[in-house]
C-alpha cells in the first residue's frame, strides 16, 4: 500500500470522512475550507474527491527537500486486481489514492490543498482538451490550476505563484510563454502578430 497504515492508526483524525494523520490545524482547516466550498458549490467534484481520496497524509521530509509542498498519489493497481476489476480499472482516472501534503503552517495552505485536490478531479479529457502545451507534467498542472481556479481559489493561487517552481508548475493565466497567452481556463492562444510586422 502507498500509505503507512500505522502511522495512520496511531494519529487518525478525519476531514469528511477522510482519514486524516495531519497535525497542523492550519492544514487540517485548509482541507476543511476547499472541501465545505466543494459540497456546496461543485457537488459533482466533491462527490468525485469523495470516491477517490483515501487519506490525507504528511509528506515526508525526503519528500519535501525539493521545495514540494503537495502531491496527489493515485494507488498503482497490481495485474490480478486490474483483470479482476477490468471495469473500474481501465480507466486510471479513477483509481484511488492520498493527497500528501506540507503538514506545517504556511501561508499557502489553502492553494495548496485546492491544487492537489485539482489533480484528483483532472481526467484525461481535461488533459486531451490541453495538449497544445509544452510538456505533459505543465498539462497536469494546469489542470490541476484550472480546477482550483474554478471552484474560487484563484486569489490564493496566484498569492503563492511566485513561490512556486515555475518548471514543474508552468505560467498562469494572463502569462506569455514562446509567443502564446494562457487564458483564465489555462488553454494556450496563439498571440496574434500586428500588422506590418516582418
Amino acid at each position: 500500500m502507498i500509505y503507512n497504515e500505522n502511522k495512520l492508526a496511531r494519529n487518525k483524525k478525519f476531514v469528511h470522512g477522510v482519514p486524516c494523520n495531519l497535525k497542523s490545524w492550519q492544514v487540517r482547516h485548509a482541507i476543511e475550507k476547499v472541501l465545505n466550498r466543494l459540497k456546496k458549490k461543485f457537488p459533482k467534484d466533491y462527490k468525485r474527491i469523495r470516491s477517490r481520496v483515501e487519506y490525507f497524509s504528511a509528506l515526508s521530509k525526503l519528500e519535501m527537500r525539493d521545495g514540494t509542498e503537495g502531491h496527489w498519489k493515485a494507488r498503482d493497481v497490481d495485474e490480478k486486481t486490474f483483470w479482476q476489476n477490468s471495469a473500474f480499472y481501465f480507466d486510471p482516472d479513477n483509481n484511488p489514492g492520498e493527497v500528501l501534503l506540507k503538514d506545517a503552517v504556511h501561508k499557502n495552505a489553502i492553494a495548496n490543498v485546492a491544487h492537489e485536490l485539482g489533480h484528483v478531479c483532472t481526467r484525461e479529457k481535461d488533459r486531451q482538451r490541453r495538449r497544445n502545451l509544452f510538456n505533459s507534467e505543465w498539462i497536469s498542472e494546469m489542470c490541476a490550476d484550472y480546477y482550483a481556479y474554478k471552484w474560487g481559489f484563484g486569489r490564493q493561487i496566484e498569492r503563492g505563484r511566485k513561490t512556486r517552481d515555475f518548471r514543474h508548475h508552468g505560467p498562469g493565466p494572463g502569462d506569455v510563454v514562446a509567443g502564446y497567452r494562457v487564458t483564465k481556463n489555462f488553454f494556450l492562444r496563439v498571440l496574434s502578430k500586428k500588422k506590418g510586422a516582418g
